[in-house]
């Protein structure tokens, strides 16, 4: 591509840099991959079943969801682990 490979090199980094940032982004704002761990949204979900998380959205009635919460369990360090759960969202709206 380039005769200097100095230059070249300076490409490369440039263009893996711009995409280590996008893929950043994109998990970080928009989407993130989950994996489905137990058997309580059975027969909708699956022990082992990969979900594609989107972060933009709002959320309705009867989607499902996946959100954070401190379990019980104490670390080593004896802080409490912090583990994502997918739950089906059955609310309504007060009137």
């Amino acid at each position: 591509m380039y005769e200097d490979p100095v230059k070249e090199m300076l490409v490369w980094m440039k263009v893996l840099l711009l995409t280590a940032l996008i893929i950043f982004g994109v998990r970080q704002f928009l989407f993130e991959p989950v994996i489905v761990e137990g058997g309580s949204m059975q027969p909708s979900y699956y022990e082992n079943d990969k979900l594609v998380l989107s972060k933009a959205t709002t959320i309705a009635n009867f989607d499902t969801i996946v959100f954070s919460h401190r379990t019980a369990a104490v670390s080593s360090s004896g802080s409490s682990a912090c583990r994502a759960t997918i739950s089906r969202c059955r609310a309504r709206k007060l009137s």
